[in-house]
């Protein structure tokens, strides 16, 4: 005879088993996806990625799980990441998640700006991943920029939203 109490633990311990290995399989199902779209990392040099979709869909903390991938191959592929966000965002973090390092974020308010910043800190004989989020705060000369860096070998990646509130397209669109 099992007391009512007993019986109620062992059904809540079996559904927190199920609801913890669900959770299981589907961050790994994740993490294979991720790594199947990602692919190989050497080959994503000279290409220009982006990441699109409405608020709230983990667009930036997808951009910082792949970030994360080119920082910890870093040495290997003599690469520097750089990290940009638009000072219009007021944001305190990127994710939802806050697995980014604020002091890796360059706020950047125009095209100009960012230009600057990366020409200010090119390292001879690194190649470079940009990362810009919400690219669509960004004026249209981001275009011009995404293709000469991207021309130039580097790896661009951006997330950002592809309407604005009115149904209206952002200048990179």
């Amino acid at each position: 005879f099992k007391s009512l109490y007993y019986l109620l633990f062992e059904r809540m311990f079996y559904h927190c088993m199920f609801v913890i290995n669900v959770y299981i399989l589907i961050s790994l199902f994740l993490i294979n996806m991720i790594l199947d779209w990602f692919g190989d990392l050497e080959s994503k040099f000279g290409k220009t990625e982006i990441i699109v979709g409405p608020m709230a869909s983990a667009k930036s903390t997808l951009l910082l799980m792949i970030t994360s991938m080119f920082r910890e191959f870093s040495d290997e592929l003599n690469c520097e990441i750089n990290l940009f966000r638009p000072s219009i965002d007021k944001r305190n973090s990127m994710s939802r998640l806050h697995i980014e390092k604020e002091k890796e974020c360059v706020r950047v308010s125009n095209t100009k700006e960012l230009n600057e910043y990366i020409k200010e800190t090119i390292k001879p004989g690194k190649r470079k991943v940009i990362v810009i989020d919400e690219v669509q705060f960004l004026d249209s000369e981001i275009i011009n920029t995404i293709h000469k860096m991207a021309n130039e070998g580097n790896y661009v990646l951006m997330s950002g939203l592809p309407l604005s509130f009115r149904g209206e397209h952002f200048p990179f669109s």
